[in-house]
Parts: C-alpha cells; structure tokens; sequence
C-alpha cells in the first residue's frame, strides 16, 4: 500500500509539474498574443487619429467653401435688390437714385479675386484630400483586420 501511495503521489507531482509547465507555456502565449496585439491597436490607434485629423480638414475646407459660397450668395442678392429698387418707377426719385448710388459703390467695391482664390484653393484641397482620407480609413481597416488574429489568440490563452 505505501509503495501504491508512493508511486500515486509520484504521479502526482508530475502532473502537478506538467500542468505548471502547461500554465507557463500558456502563460508565454498570451503574453506574446498581448504584446503583437497591443503593437496592433497602438498603429490603429494611430491610424484612427490621422483619419479623424483628415476628416476635422475636410470639414474645415468645406466650411470655407461654404463661407465663400455664402458671401457671394449675399453680394449677389444685395446687388438684385438694390437694382430692383432703382428700376421700379412706382418708388420716389430719391429713393431710386439712392439705390443707383448704393448700387455703384456695392459693385465698385466688389473684389472676387480673394473670395474666388480662397474657394479654387480650398476645392482643390478638398480634392487632394480626399483620397488621402480614404487612405487613412484603409489603413486603420487594414489594422484592425491584422490585430484580429492575436486578439483571438489572447483571448484563447486567457481561457
């Protein structure tokens, strides 16, 4: 009986001994899956923050397209306006020529040429950015699809 006992605790041990092998070897794995994976998220991480600073310019060059857009959309009503008001013979003299007058200097004081430099630049811009947005998008997908596998084998481990 203490010679069974003696070969039952010997067994023991060394299940005991392969079963902390097990765990190191596991062990290893997850710390390995861990640290390719964090490799992983750090560039998605990255790649996140250059799409999002490519999309923050877009948006800002499409806010000043829109700007321009709406400076000449105002000039332009201005003008209609002020040229209505001269034309309609049922209004007084001085109303008319008044709005002739306003008209004169409106348009004499109209200056496109930084308005319409500003919107070719920003559109020509918003062009050029936008496949390197794309780009950017891609590249973080591409990220995410290759974090995927030692995620799964980290998570593997840790079961």
């Amino acid at each position: 009986e203490e010679q069974e006992a003696n070969k039952l605790e010997k067994a023991a041990r060394e299940a005991e001994t392969a079963a902390r092998k097990a765990e190191d070897a596991a062990r290893k794995k997850e710390a390995a899956a861990s640290k390719k994976e964090e490799v992983f998220a750090v560039a998605e991480e990255k790649a996140l923050a250059a799409e999002k600073a490519m999309t923050d310019l877009e948006e800002e060059m499409k806010d000043v397209i829109a700007t321009v857009e709406r400076t000449k959309r105002e000039f332009e009503e201005r003008k209609l306006a002020l040229e209505a008001i001269a034309g309609d013979d049922s209004l007084g003299i001085v109303r008319r020529n008044k709005a002739k007058n306003e008209l004169a200097q409106h348009l004499a004081a109209k200056n496109d040429t930084p308005l319409n430099r500003a919107q070719l630049v920003n559109q020509a811009l918003l062009k050029r950015q936008a496949p390197v947005t794309e780009q950017a998008r891609v590249a973080r997908a591409q990220a995410q699809k290759a974090r995927a596998p030692f995620e799964k084998a980290r998570k593997i481990a840790e079961d």
